[in-house]
């Protein structure tokens, strides 16, 4: 069997005036046990995102919304609330550390009922 290759894999892309540093890009994946109860991105999230940016060029993280979502893993966290938006600054700042750019689902409304 041939071997594959991909040799553009590793290499910076440039699309628009962005520059990524390669173009690896890390899907949106939260270990549930990373998450208790908490109403923002623990610090094992944080280092889970980070720990994929080392390698990524785009990292994708799970979204927030307005709404804060009662649960025992609760994944949307509510972006209106202070802390969790220092919660987030710092997550994104881990990202953004590694040269990889973060993106994330944002839940403007969200129905717990559905």
């Amino acid at each position: 069997m041939d071997k594959v290759s991909y040799p553009k894999l590793l290499s910076p892309y440039k699309l628009g005036n962005v520059v990524f540093k390669n173009r690896i890009i890390a899907s949106a994946s939260t270990p549930g046990n990373l998450q208790g109860p908490e109403n923002y991105p623990t610090e094992a999230i944080i280092q889970h995102y980070a720990h994929k940016a080392q390698t990524a060029a785009l990292v994708t993280v799970n979204g927030w919304g307005n709404t804060p979502v009662k649960s025992e893993h609760a994944l949307i966290w509510d972006w209106n609330h202070g802390g969790v938006q220092q919660h987030i600054t710092r997550l994104t700042e881990s990202i953004h550390y590694y040269g990889a750019l973060a993106t994330s689902f944002l839940f403007p409304e969200w129905d717990q009922n559905l």
